[in-house]
């Protein structure tokens, strides 16, 4: 009985001793091990990525948040200085004397504001240093853009004697005297964005309707001049002065011609503005010597009336030599 027993026990125990049965499992079990962990590590790197652009996200917004914020900034103490100027100009009540153009009075087809862009020297905090506009942060802007074009004058090619650059927000090309600019872009936090910003504001907008009653289109164009100094033309061995003869801003492309001229120079670098009817052939009717952040506004009817220039009169209207470099920004409204 114990034999058999221990045969019984033996016969049936060998299908549980048959281990080999069970082994395929252990891949199985392991490969599943192997996935799950795969699909956690993608589903952490899936949320990590998540997180990091949410918070990239957050941090644009934020600068966008305070970018905007810095410029409504600007605009209000932009508007706050243009009121007081326009109020001190029109209590002074200048006339035209002479060639004298007078300041912040509408004459003829246009109005000179002196000061126009100096509400940059009232910002005082360390931090905002930047915003102010002067010659030698518009130069640092300007210098690397800077180009020497050829026009065509009564069939004949002839070099121009200033430096330009062009920039337009909407890509828009500017054409004069057989030239074709293709524009530079007008990039965030520059000086020539900031003053499309101002010039195209609500509140500069209602400002010149209240004040002038005049209505400011939308500027998407700035064609810039550089009248180089004395030091300047020396070095590069130029012996006559920059300037720009008689001519009017009449081409096709304009869709309004208003146009704000804006100087910024070095001290010593103001020149002379002069005007004249197109139908003159000699003389100077108009003239002013436009200060360093001044804005000189040509109004409707100034162009197809009145013929401009920058000579190459060597001084000013005070007989001080001109010594220093001067910029010349004028904003338009071009077909796109």
């Amino acid at each position: 009985m114990l034999c058999n027993n221990e045969y019984t026990y033996m016969n049936t125990s060998l299908p549980r001793l048959q281990l080999p049965l069970r082994l395929p499992l252990l891949p199985i079990r392991f490969k599943l091990a192997k996935t799950n962990a795969v699909n956690v590590t993608s589903l952490t790197t899936t949320t990590n990525m998540t997180q990091v652009q949410n918070a990239e996200d957050q941090q644009e917004q934020e600068k966008e948040k305070e970018k905007n914020l810095n410029k409504d900034k600007e605009e209000a103490l932009f508007l706050e200085h243009l009121k007081s100027v326009i109020e001190l100009a029109k209590n002074k009540n200048e006339v035209q004397t002479g060639l004298s153009v007078p300041n912040g009075i509408i004459d003829e087809q246009w109005l000179y504001l002196k000061d126009f862009l100096a509400f940059s020297s009232k910002i005082q905090t360390q931090a905002d240093k930047k915003l102010q506009i002067s010659f030698q942060s518009l130069d640092d802007e300007l210098k690397p853009l800077l180009t020497i074009g050829t026009i065509k004058v009564y069939n004949c090619i002839h070099q121009e004697r200033r430096q330009t650059a062009y920039f337009s927000l909407d890509n828009a090309i500017m054409r004069y005297s057989g030239r074709v600019l293709q524009p530079n872009a007008v990039i965030d936090g520059t000086i020539i964005n900031r003053i499309f910003n101002l010039v195209n504001s609500d509140g500069f907008q209602h400002l010149m309707l209240s004040e002038y009653n005049l209505q400011m289109p939308r500027f998407n164009a700035v064609f810039i001049n550089k009248y180089r100094s004395a030091k300047e033309l020396k070095d590069a061995s130029i012996d006559r002065v920059d300037m720009l003869g008689w001519h009017a801003d009449d081409e096709r492309e304009h869709t309004s011609d208003t146009i704000l001229s804006f100087t910024v120079c070095e001290i010593g670098g103001e020149r002379v503005f002069e005007l004249r009817p197109k139908k003159a052939t000699s003389g100077v009717s108009r003239q002013v010597q436009l200060e360093s952040l001044s804005c000189f506004i040509m109004l409707p009817g100034c162009q197809s009336r009145w013929k401009h220039r920058i000579s190459d009169r060597v001084t000013q209207l005070n007989h001080n030599y001109i010594t220093g470099a001067r910029y010349n920004l004028t904003f338009r409204s071009l077909t796109t």
